[in-house]
């Protein structure tokens, strides 16, 4: 053997088609607790376990009938019993008038190997925390990372610019956005999903803020087709000297409740329309009878604005044979709805008799409130029409 090759700090031996070493150099021959030739001759499974043996034999059949290169993953047995990892590189060779044989040349994994499967038996295990949850689970890496020390319009820039791409989605992210089946989602373009638009811009700022880490942030993305939906997400970072490497969390369609609350908010501006337009003056009082609310009406009839009179004490201008409080004190014991008559002071300090119908609102428990309406009996007299005031 070469002298080089026998005292390289790699490990390094010859298999014969008989499945016995021919070679073995001095560096293996040490390690493995042998003397320099002790091993010449000797069966590969003296050296080998049994799934690493078996290997190198499929490897060596291979030799009779063509001459490949392999990069394999072996295990050794020392003279004490004790077992480690080597990565090997293989290659046949031969000599005038012997058969093919494989050559090894083989480098100690140590710890490697064992972190390497570590790693593996991790990755495992978040994906199958991940890959089945009913959440929408994302991961942004950034092959250039965001320079977060630049000003902020810069970070933005880089945001929506530098190059990225999605890992470890989860299929809740395909059908959220409603990809195709058989479409992968890890492999499509971050922005046909995340856009540079006015929200998202509003979006990088809030995680700016919160050091990317916050729930709730709101975002407008996009589906597959194109259609916006408004989405919220929870977002973690992973920053290192000031850069932005990559960004994770889940991310909720809120489409279906931005429409029902454009739909509320269009009823209730309907409702305050048409309680606008209402004649009769409408008041809504706590249970101290201090006034929380009223409509234009209020002002029409009695003249006073209902700003000034926002926050106190309804009894001030309203009087009966009881408060107005003990009114409504009586109905969350007596009944929750109730008619009586009432004297208004008007702004112009002229009094109006009204009939007035009082009906709670809350439980026995909670707070009560009652709304009242009241009605100028004059208006009965008139045909309807109000006084002047």
């Amino acid at each position: 053997m070469d002298h080089h090759w026998d005292t390289a700090p790699v490990l390094y031996d010859v298999i014969g088609h008989d499945g016995r070493l021919e070679l073995c150099n001095r560096t293996q021959s040490e390690l493995l607790g042998y003397g320099e030739r002790d091993l010449v001759g000797a069966s590969i499974d003296q050296i080998y376990t049994t799934r690493s043996a078996d290997t190198l034999r499929g490897l060596v059949a291979e030799c009779k009938t063509k001459g490949a290169t392999h990069d394999v993953v072996l295990q050794m047995r020392r003279r004490d019993g004790s077992l480690f990892d080597v990565t090997a590189n293989t290659d046949s060779v031969s000599a005038p008038g012997q058969q093919d044989g494989l050559c090894t040349v083989k480098t100690r994994l140590d710890g490697v190997f064992e972190k390497l499967r570590q790693l593996e038996r991790d990755n495992e295990v978040l994906h199958g925390f991940v890959q089945p949850a009913r959440d929408a689970c994302w991961c942004i890496e950034f092959f250039e990372p965001v320079d977060l020390t630049a000003p902020q319009d810069e970070v933005i820039r880089q945001m929506f610019e530098n190059q990225c791409s999605w890992r470890l989605c989860n299929d809740a992210m395909g059908r959220l956005y409603e990809y195709p089946s058989g479409v992968e989602f890890n492999e499509q373009d971050v922005r046909k999903v995340f856009r540079r638009n006015t929200e998202n811009e509003d979006f990088v700022r809030i995680l700016i803020e919160a050091q990317f880490n916050i729930d709730g942030a709101p975002s407008l993305d996009y589906l597959y087709d194109g259609t916006e939906i408004h989405a919220e997400n929870d977002v973690r970072g992973q920053i290192e000297n000031g850069h932005l490497l990559r960004m994770w969390g889940n991310v909720r369609d809120l489409s279906g409740q931005k429409r029902k609350e454009k739909e509320l908010s269009e009823r209730l501006d309907a409702m305050l329309d048409i309680l606008s337009a209402v004649p009769d003056p409408i008041l809504v009082l706590s249970e101290d009878g201090v006034l929380e609310a009223a409509n234009p009406a209020f002002e029409w009839c009695f003249g006073w604005s209902v700003d000034s009179q926002l926050g106190r004490d309804i009894s001030a201008i309203v009087q009966g044979g009881k408060s107005v409080a003990a009114i409504i004190g009586d109905m969350r014991i007596v009944t929750p709805a109730t008619q009586t008559a009432l004297q208004v002071t008007c702004a112009n300090g002229s009094v109006k008799t009204c009939d007035a119908r009082i009906a709670a609102l809350g439980d026995e428990g909670g707070d009560m409130r009652a709304v009242m309406t009241l009605r100028d009996r004059t208006d009965q007299v008139n045909g309807g029409a109000h006084d002047a005031v």
